[in-house]
């Protein structure tokens, strides 16, 4: 009998299927509809509703908590309020970390120091690359989407108060209530003008972590507030004030990098130029279902609802 080595056969079997492979059809069905983001958000599945890209280094998501296991990802079902958007987060682990850059838009002045509002879960969607809310406690609609390295806010106030956004760069997703007042090892800030914010920290909970972040808006602000600061802390907590009539829109924008501020501001550059919050949306959607089309299944709606659910869980890790 005739033999040949190993690598002859790999290579023979190689062009064998290459050559019959198929032509990738064009993209018809809308995937994402199978899609479910609140699969494992409730008791310990540690997912989260929030926007993303696959394998992006953004995960822009509601927290309805930040102090416990229980929120290892920022965000449990069973809650009924939330604390503010944070701008990555872990997906289906057991271990608490980032969390990082907690923004609460809200109207009108707080009186009893608690910055949160709640919500109902009917005024609550998601969908891949996209997420929305209304905060009820001050009429705010929320909505979130992301490219690879860029966050997107888009906030329409409808009160007639005054306008303000909790900045909040203490804030984490981390082990206890104590751990949020000592995570932050260093900060860095920077206000250039009144419609961008830079800066750097230094933190640490699961492991220690550089993260570096450009913040820019839509509308100038002004420092309304800097909340005092407690036992430990190292980073500012803000209130911003802006300029905004009952029923116009503010937006926001957040880049991040691990390496400078630099490549926070070229992420920002390069992904997120301009001012169209739909655009980045469809982006994010189109990126999604072009991904989720490399698998095909035949079954009943519920079955796709689980698989499609299971592969998009699936393409958040690893990150970018």
């Amino acid at each position: 009998m005739k033999t040949f080595p190993i690598v002859t056969i790999c290579i023979l079997l190689f062009y064998a299927c290459s050559s019959n492979k198929p032509t990738k059809p064009a993209v018809e069905t809308d995937y994402c509809q199978y899609v479910d983001l609140f699969i494992g958000t409730a008791d310990n599945g540690h997912t989260f509703p929030g926007a993303a890209v696959p394998f992006g280094f953004i995960q822009v998501s509601p927290e309805t908590g930040n102090d416990s296991w229980r929120y290892c990802s920022g965000y449990n079902y069973a809650d009924e309020s939330i604390i503010g958007f944070a701008q990555n987060h872990l997906n289906g682990t057991g271990c608490s970390d980032l969390g990082d850059i907690l923004m609460l838009p809200f109207s009108g002045d707080i009186n009893n120091g608690v910055y949160r509002s709640k919500f109902l879960k009917s005024e609550e969607t998601a969908s891949p690359g996209y997420y929305a809310v209304r905060l009820s406690d001050f009429d705010i609609n929320v909505e979130l989407s992301a490219t690879q390295r860029t966050a997107y806010h888009r906030y329409t106030y409808h009160k007639d108060a005054p306008a303000y956004l909790l900045l909040d760069m203490q804030s984490g997703v981390v082990w206890d209530t104590k751990s949020i007042e000592s995570h932050v090892l260093a900060a860095e800030m920077e206000m250039p003008d009144n419609q961008i914010i830079t800066g750097h920290q230094q933190v640490h909970n699961w492991v220690t972590r550089h993260y570096y972040y450009e913040i820019r808006f839509d509308k100038p602000y002004t420092v309304k507030e800097e909340l005092s600061a407690k036992p430990g802390n190292k980073a500012k907590r803000l209130i911003l004030a802006f300029d905004i009539k009952p029923g116009e829109t503010l937006q926001a924008k957040v880049a991040m990098s691990s390496v400078s501020v630099d490549g926070a501001k070229e992420a920002m550059k390069a992904e997120s130029p301009g001012w169209d919050f739909n655009v980045v949306r469809e982006s994010a959607h189109h990126e999604w279902n072009d991904l989720l089309s490399g698998v095909q299944v035949t079954g009943s709606n519920a079955q796709k609802r689980i698989f499609y659910t299971l592969l998009y869980h699936l393409y958040i890790q690893p990150n970018n």
